[in-house]
């Protein structure tokens, strides 16, 4: 078959196009007026075809569109909603798609996109500084759940914190960099399975850190005390749950005190005695106030303190006796 043949060309588009098929949606540092996400085939031999960025708004007239957008141009009309696709000047295989009529025909291409490609929504990043929550809800209505979610911004009311989560579902990881004022109520999102949960701030407590039902656990900048973090030892100690890795706190506000490991028997911990036959991080530990506890069903978890940081990690694999 030649290469410049119609039928080869036309072949071609047929693959391009079935590389789409499971692309992930990425909608990241979106401003309301700019609004915009991101059609990024899955990782793997495919990745090279390009991407997408469809856009809410006008398309910029040729003499005025910026360089990379001065390519080829189609426009077609899809279940009502006028669409231009801008193929990108210097790599055709990436392009944009600008669709006309405000949120609801930008959410009407997001929904074709979802419907033809069988689209993921991999990643979510807003920062609510630039604008507020309810101009989000209709990426949220469409999503069954994102995989990466990150929220910025300091201050936001508990009523809208809850409203946005309510019906939000995460898979991956949570970086949650906003804060709760008092009596707040926790959304059931942060009691959900997440394999990786961020969050930060003092309005983080015992009862929020106990609650949480994730892998990874990494908090910041908490006033958090030794009589929480002995509520979280004890009650792993006491179930047979098999979710937690680890759970790290740092920059808590003030040193915390020596744990009182009495009630678990526990031993001292020495990284050199030992090496992982699976985990990689492990190795990376050291303190000398650390401590291991064995639970009854054998697994073991790693205690180790230092001033104004904890680290808890559990080991879900076995370890090489170094010493034996």
């Amino acid at each position: 078959m030649s290469l410049t043949s119609s039928a080869f060309r036309n072949m071609i588009k047929q693959v391009r196009f079935h590389c789409l098929n499971k692309s992930r949606i990425i909608i990241q540092d979106n401003s309301f007026d700019n609004r915009r996400f991101l059609i990024i085939p899955e990782e793997g031999p495919y990745r090279r075809f390009g991407s997408i960025t469809i856009r809410a708004s006008k398309a910029p007239e040729p003499k005025e569109a910026p360089k990379r957008q001065k390519g080829k141009r189609s426009i077609a009309v899809i279940n009502g909603v006028k669409m231009t696709l801008i193929s990108d000047f210097q790599d055709d295989s990436c392009g944009y798609l600008y669709t006309e009529g405000g949120t609801e025909n930008y959410m009407s291409a997001m929904k074709i996109c979802v419907d033809t490609f069988d689209c993921i929504f991999e990643r979510l990043f807003i920062d609510f500084s630039k604008q507020d929550f309810e101009q989000y809800k209709p990426e949220i209505a469409i999503a069954d759940e994102w995989q990466h979610v990150t929220f910025y911004y300091e201050r936001v009311s508990n009523e809208e914190i809850y409203r946005f989560c309510e019906n939000l579902k995460v898979t991956k990881s949570f970086d949650f960099h906003l804060s709760f004022q008092p009596n707040f109520e926790l959304p059931p999102l942060f009691r959900s399975y997440i394999e990786n949960i961020q969050l930060r701030g003092d309005w983080l407590n015992g009862e929020v850190l106990c609650s949480l039902n994730c892998q990874n656990v990494t908090l910041y900048d908490t006033e958090l005390n030794a009589r929480e973090l002995l509520k979280l030892v004890t009650n792993w100690y006491n179930s047979d749950k098999k979710v937690l890795r680890n759970v790290e706190i740092y920059r808590n506000e003030k040193k915390f005190a020596r744990l009182d490991l009495k009630a678990f028997n526990p031993t001292k911990f020495k990284v050199d005695d030992r090496k992982s036959e699976e985990e990689e991080d492990w190795a990376e530990i050291h303190s000398k106030y650390g401590y291991d506890i064995k639970r009854k069903d054998g697994m073991i978890a790693s205690i180790c303190q230092d001033g104004h940081n904890f680290q808890f990690f559990v080991w879900h694999c076995t370890f090489t006796d170094m010493k034996s």
